[in-house]
């Protein structure tokens, strides 16, 4: 049995290398608190901010056609649709709150106010009575 000729190469030692330790940044994803499931809105923007709860966004195009009918409106800084929670957020220079849901009622989205005690579901019971 022969062994295998390495031509005068050397193998790799492993043992020889020596792990660095790195800084962690105080902005790296891995820190407390640096990592947020949802983008938040920036906190200089001037104005008052109004937010609603959207009815009939099923999926994120939805949240995305939210956005961009409230965006053309004039007079809106900012405007953001958290889907997961239903959420929308704009940030305005003057009271706009009519011309949001007359908007939002056109392209077919119901609102209702965050503060607003949420409407109980009908129970699914009552479907099947007469």
């Amino acid at each position: 049995m022969s062994t295998p000729d390495n031509h005068g190469k050397k193998a790799p030692q492993f043992a020889a290398f020596k792990p660095l330790t790195t800084v962690q940044n105080a902005n790296d994803c891995c820190c407390d608190g640096a990592c947020s499931s949802t983008p938040t809105l920036s906190e200089n923007v001037s104005g008052t901010r109004y937010s609603w709860k959207v009815s009939g966004m099923d999926c994120a195009a939805c949240a995305r056609k939210v956005e961009n009918a409230v965006r053309q409106l004039a007079g809106v800084n900012q405007v953001q649709v958290l889907f997961a929670t239903e959420k929308l957020v704009v940030d305005a220079d003057n009271d706009i709150r009519a011309q949001v849901e007359s908007a939002l009622q056109k392209a077919g989205y119901s609102l209702r106010d965050e503060q607003a005690a949420e409407e109980p579901q009908a129970s699914r019971l009552k479907e099947n009575l007469p």
